[in-house]
């Protein structure tokens, strides 16, 4: 069944952008695709993983209990920026797609104009490991700032649009962390 539905992705895909002809390139942030470092500031030495971006530009993957938790941007000039999935995307438990998308407007693949990936949201309490949604994170690179500046709901309509879509987050502002949760809306403590 798996591999039905993989079909059926690539072949829309395919139609979509043509064979090849996505304006995406994709890297993979998989554990065995990066290089794994010790944290020497955190008291328990967690284990953090480098990834190849493009444009110079690493991804930084964080494991937590859940799966992946945030990606970090670091830049060509070593500079660290923290992107916070749990503050800017989705207070509910989340994984994180194991592929980035990123969109660069020159072909030497040096200017990053966006980064794009995929969030799983696992918002059901009965069935915390059931996927409830997707969302596309729209990573905007710009001489002034690399943020999260927009969360799009994946369906048929988006994958189909997702240039347009991303071309568009590009100019928007950062978005703001989301609002402060009350202790008794979380979903994992409730009983």
């Amino acid at each position: 069944m798996k591999f039905f539905i993989f079909l059926i992705i690539s072949f829309f895909l395919q139609e979509s952008f043509g064979q090849n002809k996505s304006p995406f390139l994709q890297t993979s942030v998989e554990d065995k695709d990066c290089k794994a470092e010790v944290d020497r500031s955190d008291p328990n030495e967690s284990t953090y993983f480098v990834c190849k971006g493009l444009g110079g530009y690493s991804v930084i993957s964080r494991r937590v209990d859940s799966g992946k938790g945030d990606f970090d941007i670091a830049t060509p000039e070593s500079k660290k920026i923290i992107l916070n999935f749990q503050y800017v995307v989705t207070k509910s438990m989340f994984a994180v797609s194991n592929k980035i998308d990123w969109l660069v407007s020159d072909k030497n693949e040096k200017k990053v104009e966006a980064m794009v990936t995929q969030v799983h949201v696992h918002d059901n309490l009965k069935k915390p490991e059931k996927i409830t949604h997707s969302l596309f994170v729209i990573v905007k690179f710009t001489p002034k700032e690399i943020c999260i500046s927009d969360k799009i709901k994946v369906n048929a309509e988006s994958s189909k649009n997702l240039y347009n879509l991303v071309k568009k987050a590009i100019l928007k502002p950062c978005l703001d962390p989301l609002k402060p949760t009350k202790r008794s809306e979380l979903a994992w403590e409730r009983e």
